[in-house]
């Protein structure tokens, strides 16, 4: 089903919405849990985040880990730009969050997913989710 530019034209608009509010979270996210700015280039030192508990630790360990990574290719390319790298990780992160909604949508779409998303906190699928955590 092929469609129409009216049709192009929304899911444009939806996309780029919803690719805003992911990375605006994210920035959010890194700056006031796991001390990376990347507006400033900043990156506070692991021992200093005291307010994080062990998960989020390892979530701010692994975004170092990436982060040291990401660095090393620049500096082969001859870019030390610290805010950067960080947007990198921001983009990235919004980027691979936006496509796993997109196929979980497609997913429940097709029959193959119970619905989880469609039909928001409504959804078979979140009723599960809540009564499994809840």
């Amino acid at each position: 089903m092929a469609f129409t530019q009216q049709a192009r034209n929304r899911l444009q608009k939806f996309v780029k919405t919803a690719r805003k509010i992911l990375e605006d979270d994210f920035r959010e996210q890194l700056q006031s849990i796991y001390g990376m700015d990347p507006t400033a280039g900043t990156v506070t030192d692991l021992q200093r985040l005291h307010h994080l508990n062990t998960a989020k630790f390892e979530t701010a360990s692994d975004l170092r880990e990436i982060y040291v990574h990401y660095r090393a290719q620049a500096s082969t390319l001859g870019d030390a730009d610290s805010a950067a790298t960080l947007r990198r990780i921001l983009r990235e992160q919004t980027q691979t969050t936006l496509h796993r909604l997109c196929a979980i949508r497609m997913a429940e779409e097709r029959g193959v997913l119970q619905l989880a998303l469609s039909k928001g906190m409504h959804s078979d699928g979140f009723a599960n989710y809540k009564m499994v955590v809840g």
